[in-house]
């Protein structure tokens, strides 16, 4: 119980922008969950430290921590999971500075993770509907309508296993 109070602590904190004290709760959470062996339990609160530390500007720790929760929940079978990992680590892709192909792969990832929330019926949570637009938008900002349309549809059409495996990859190049 104590582990998802402070799951949920964790995730107020970084909807309402408190990335310090969401990051200690969800910290504690991890390590809590990971004394009782529940892997869903690690796999969800990994991914929000990961979002914490990505809005904290440690883009190093927020993808490791995406990483390692995508994998899990991979592992697990937590689709849901998986787009929410999705949609983060295109977030990241965005912020990482000195590659041209963020908005691609953004774009990809995003278009991956819509279809997986489709085909198992769980949209965005409509609290986090306003960053994920923003992301969209900014993704669209920085690509033609013709690429982003193209990246997108490549994400949708791929499989679940096919797009963990490009979430998981770093070496990608425009195009790629």
């Amino acid at each position: 119980g104590t582990a998802l109070v402070l799951q949920g602590l964790g995730m107020i904190g970084l909807r309402q922008g408190e990335y310090e004290r969401g990051s200690a709760w969800m910290s504690e959470s991890v390590r809590l969950f990971a004394t009782l062996g529940d892997e869903r339990g690690i796999a969800a609160s990994r991914a929000t430290l990961g979002a914490l530390r990505l809005r904290q500007g440690d883009l190093v720790r927020a993808k490791a921590l995406l990483v390692e929760s995508l994998l899990l929940r991979h592992h697990i079978g937590d689709k849901g999971g998986i787009a929410w990992c999705l949609e983060w680590i295109a977030e990241a892709a965005l912020v990482e500075r000195g590659r041209s192909h963020g908005p691609l792969r953004a774009a990809r990832l995003l278009g991956a993770a819509k279809s997986l929330r489709t085909s198992i019926d769980t949209p965005i949570d409509p609290v986090d509907l306003p960053d994920h637009e923003r992301i969209v938008a900014t993704i669209q900002s920085q690509l033609s309508d013709p690429a982003f349309v193209a990246a997108w549809e490549t994400g949708r059409k791929m499989t679940r296993d096919d797009a963990v495996a490009y979430a998981l990859r770093d070496d990608h190049i425009d195009g790629s």
